[in-house]
């Protein structure tokens, strides 16, 4: 990865990747950071790499989204940037997913949309083999596949909750992870209740408290 000198980038030139694994930023972290760079200045500049649209240079970043978005929000005009050589459209998502998932403890959400545009892309669905390119262990890369598995509404309660801290969380995914793996007991004991429950929406769905309290 070829990295040219520090350079001050216009705010309004740069883009947000959108393979970015990060998808939830949490809105606490953020106001530290804004202020942070408030009083102290950006230390660290983002990382990015330049392409053109409309005759225009424009920076995409690979690290540093939070930081621009808190330039933003604090009107200032350029950020200091480094810049790389363009990826190929599959490395972009592999660097993507290498700086940033492994780098922080994040909702297991955000890794398990990233890892689905990485199996579209490469074509590759094998454990062993998506831990080896993303540096997951094999049991995460699991429960990120199991998580796509359930219903689409499930997943909108997940994501919609993902940029709060887990303590506030009332649909985490491991909270689902869970009633999925109790229900898969119940299921295979119980095969006569499989036609009275059901997961995909309708007026026979079993929500999360409902099964709490059936319980």
């Amino acid at each position: 990865m070829t990295t040219e000198q520090i350079t001050h980038v216009p705010i309004e030139r740069v883009r947000k990747n959108p393979q970015n694994p990060r998808r939830f930023f949490n809105e606490e972290r953020l106001d530290l950071l804004r202020t942070s760079i408030q009083e102290e200045g950006i230390l660290v500049p983002v990382i990015a790499y330049r392409t053109e649209v409309d005759g225009q240079d424009e920076f995409v970043l690979m690290d540093g989204e939070r930081r621009w978005r808190c330039s933003i929000d604090l009107d200032l005009e350029t950020i200091p940037a480094h810049l790389i050589d363009p990826p190929t459209p599959f490395e972009n998502l592999l660097k993507m997913f290498n700086i940033h998932f492994t780098r922080d403890d994040w909702p297991l959400i955000s890794g398990a949309l990233s890892l689905q545009d990485m199996t579209l892309m490469s074509g590759e669905d094998r454990e062993s083999r998506l831990a080896e390119m993303t540096g997951l262990t094999r049991a995460t890369i699991r429960r990120a596949k199991q998580l796509l598995t359930m219903p689409p509404d499930e997943l909108a309660l997940i994501q919609s909750e993902a940029h709060l801290d887990r303590s506030v969380q009332v649909h985490r995914e491991d909270l689902y992870l869970e009633i999925e793996a109790a229900e898969s007991v119940l299921r295979n004991a119980l095969p006569e209740i499989e036609s009275s429950f059901t997961r995909n929406g309708g007026d026979q769905t079993v929500r999360p408290k409902e099964r709490r309290r059936a319980s």
